[in-house]
């Protein structure tokens, strides 16, 4: 029996809002109960570090995904269901082995497999193609506000949620309830969605050119793969470990910065459902440019002058990121043609994953307790990183347009 486009659509903002709670869980609950369990912000860093392999493996898939455009659903949503029976059984034995070491191997194991089928094998489409998957591009703006509503209020939830788990010593349940979300989101991908249309991939990319301003393929070439990777490694040495930096440094308590957290990004994410409104103001190309500079200025701030201040404007400018940054990133990139953008997320997510990797290095040595005072080199270390990824930014020599 045929399923309902208004059906469809329900089934795609449900899952969608069950699968960002769970992120959402994993991402804030983990990390924090993790490492106020052992004490150690190094404990917290690992479940940065392990994805960070995950990520650039998940590189490899690109031939995979340009040959298999056609299956790409089902394939995707065969992913999430496999790795999903591996997480539940990795969360439930989490709840019965808890000593320290025990459960370092079960995290790791259950990031890795969370990295590998959410964070990178999706970045090579971008995640906002899963839409695609459930319902018609021409569709889906009827329903793009509901849909950015959903997924704010989601994280609003889900970080809500993982403070109280957090301050009650249950975190672990996040790790159950993230694998459950798996599930959910899997079924609906494999039964209710849809194969996307072929009607709408453009054939070549003389053809994709022609709808993409210079100033769009500027930044696509040459700000994109700087800034992006610069985003991951300001997190991996800053951001990731928020709520146990300020609890070390602030003595301002885990569960109060947690819920200061879920306050303080809604105006930055909603910043993202207002963009069309925005842009009218400011360009998406000047939005791109402009807001991972900010962010930096200010997790720089927060390192050099920790106050309640401080953190309160990079929890701000975090929400910014998360709501105005991605989305207009994702707009730009998504002019690209199937093939093009499987090579150039490739590029990206490699480049992101290297400096992941790199910066939760440098973490576990600054955050180690016998030096308390480590945070204070973050500043050179983000120096040098911007510098790094200005260098090695080699795409201005692979062609993603005809000339």
């Amino acid at each position: 029996m045929a399923i309902s486009m208004r059906t469809r659509t329900f089934i795609f903002l449900t899952s969608s809002f069950l699968s960002a709670i769970g992120d959402t869980l994993l991402e804030v609950a983990v990390p924090a109960g993790f490492g106020l369990e052992t004490k150690d912000i190094r404990s917290a860093v690992l479940m940065w570090l392990i994805p960070a392999v995950a990520i650039y493996l998940s590189s490899f898939f690109k031939n995979i995904m340009i040959s298999r455009a056609n299956s790409i659903r089902t394939d995707y949503a065969k992913l999430l269901l496999s790795v999903s029976i591996l997480e539940i059984i990795i969360s439930f034995c989490s709840l019965e082995l808890r000593s320290s070491a025990q459960t370092l191997v079960l995290i790791t194991l259950f990031v890795f497999l969370y990295a590998l089928a959410k964070e990178g094998i999706p970045r090579l489409l971008y995640l906002v193609a899963v839409y695609r998957f459930f319902i018609e591009p021409e569709g889906y703006t009827k329903i793009a506000g509901k849909n950015t509503g959903l997924n704010i209020l989601a994280e609003f939830i889900g970080t809500v949620i993982a403070a109280f788990l957090v301050v009650r010593g249950h975190w672990r349940v996040s790790l159950v309830l993230d694998a459950l979300s798996f599930v959910v989101f899997g079924l609906a991908i494999y039964y209710c969605g849809i194969d996307p249309n072929k009607k709408n991939t453009l054939k070549n990319n003389e053809t994709e050119n022609n709808i993409i301003s210079e100033k769009s393929k500027s930044i696509i070439v040459n700000y994109i793969p700087v800034v992006v990777p610069l985003i991951f490694a300001v997190n991996a040495l800053v951001w990731n470990y928020l709520p146990l930096l300020s609890e070390q440094i602030l003595h301002f308590n885990a569960f109060h910065s947690i819920l200061l957290i879920s306050f303080l990004r809604i105006p930055g994410l909603f910043s993202g459902f207002f963009l069309s409104k925005i842009s009218k103001f400011i360009t998406i190309e000047h939005l791109i440019q402009t807001i991972p500079v900010l962010y930096i200025i200010f997790s720089l701030f927060f390192v050099l002058r920790p106050s309640f201040f401080s953190l309160s404007l990079l929890i701000i400018g975090n929400g910014i990121v998360s709501g105005a940054y991605w989305s207009a990133d994702y707009s730009i990139r998504n002019k690209l043609n199937h093939t093009i953008l499987v090579q150039y997320n490739t590029t990206v997510l490699r480049r992101l994953a290297i400096f992941q990797f790199i910066a939760c290095c440098f973490a576990v040595f600054l955050y180690s307790p016998e030096k308390p005072l480590g945070i204070i080199f973050v500043p050179f270390i983000m120096i040098g990183l911007i510098i790094f990824s200005i260098l090695t930014n080699h795409s201005k020599k692979i062609m993603y347009f005809n000339h």
